[in-house]
């Protein structure tokens, strides 16, 4: 189910359908809902938690972003740049600043 991962972290879950999780499992989707329920259920079996709500994730992202911005202070202790570079493979990247605003 690496395929709905994919999609699910490209589109995110309320924009994936079972239809091109499927396809992209060269699955029908009938064979996707003879071993899911949902696309809930599915999404649990891929990451191990429920997805989270948009307000959710902007809580999550927010809070990643003020623990990244602590911990660089403490870059060079033991495990804090593994811990650093964990923690930025999970935020989604930076808008780009407008040219208004350079």
């Amino acid at each position: 189910m690496m395929d709905g991962a994919t999609l699910f972290k490209d589109v995110g879950f309320e924009r994936a359908t079972i239809r091109a999780i499927a396809k992209g499992a060269g699955m029908s989707t009938g064979a996707v809902f003879a071993n899911f329920e949902d696309k809930t259920a599915l999404y649990v079996a891929v990451f191990g938690h429920p997805p989270l709500t948009p307000d959710q994730g902007r809580a999550l992202v927010d809070a990643l972003r003020q623990a990244q911005g602590a911990l660089e202070a403490f870059a060079d202790e033991e495990g804090v740049p593994e811990l650093l570079a964990s923690i930025k493979s999970a935020l989604p990247p930076l808008p780009a600043k407008a040219a208004s605003d350079a």
